[in-house]
């Protein structure tokens, strides 16, 4: 897995204090201490239809599992938060997640019956709330799809939140400006030490960077201990070659 925790020179970052069958089901994930978001995750899911699963014959369905603010914070804060994490599920042709989840599975079926040995289809959304206090509200999408072929797709895209504004906090929101030269050569030594790739080694011997420089992705999320960026498949490297 190829995460990179990159801690910036002090004199460069700014303070982020004031960064500011369907069916369904909710689960209460935390009760509100101070300075936090109440949240819950509900689940959509649409299964094949008469089609019941087991090793020998398996089913396609479509499954997502988002978080959904409940509380904590001003109403416009939670509507827009709710708002931009339902709007990387929903797809860009569908108005609602079930709607995808129906269209999914209807596009499934229609391929079934043109063409014969179809493997199930499969797509999954998971979201996991990787920070929660006063200042921010992170996530993290996980995705896999699969819709025929030697192998599916999986990414992870972090969403990083402001709690006074419920506005996506950019790089550009964090940094003085000119801040991308200096962020991505302390990226560089981060991602080498990480794959172990001496320092006088040719980036394109194992990676696919536009002209063979570094550039940290815009996929990031905000920890307790740093930034954490990550590389999904196919961004810089095959897909053997994994996150």
């Amino acid at each position: 897995m190829r995460f990179l925790y990159v801690f910036v020179l002090a004199a460069l970052f700014i303070a982020c204090e004031n960064v500011g069958q369907n069916n369904t089901t909710g689960d209460v994930i935390n009760v509100t201490p101070p300075d936090t978001l109440a949240y819950i995750v509900e689940t959509i899911r649409k299964d094949e239809p008469n089609c019941i699963p087991s090793d020998e014959n398996p089913c396609a369905y479509f499954e997502a599992k988002y978080v959904k603010v409940t509380d904590g914070d001003a109403e416009y804060t939670i509507e827009s938060i709710n708002e931009q994490l339902i709007e990387l599920l929903r797809g860009k042709e569908y108005t609602n997640v079930v709607a995808y989840a129906n269209g999914f599975i209807e596009e499934y079926l229609t391929e079934k019956r043109d063409l014969e040995n179809t493997m199930p289809w499969a797509t999954t959304y998971e979201q996991n709330v990787l920070r929660n206090d006063s200042t921010v509200f992170v996530v993290a999408t996980n995705f896999y799809s699969y819709t025929g072929g030697a192998h599916g797709y999986y990414a992870t895209i972090y969403e990083n939140y402001d709690r006074l504004s419920g506005k996506l906090i950019e790089l550009q929101d964090l940094f003085e400006p000119g801040f991308e030269n200096r962020l991505n050569e302390v990226g560089e030594q981060y991602f080498r030490r990480s794959q172990k790739l001496a320092v006088n080694r040719p980036l394109d011997e194992l990676f696919s960077f536009e002209n063979n420089t570094f550039e940290l992705p815009d996929n990031f999320a905000l920890t307790e201990e740093g930034i954490q960026f990550i590389f999904n498949p196919y961004e810089i490297a095959s897909y053997a070659q994994g996150q």
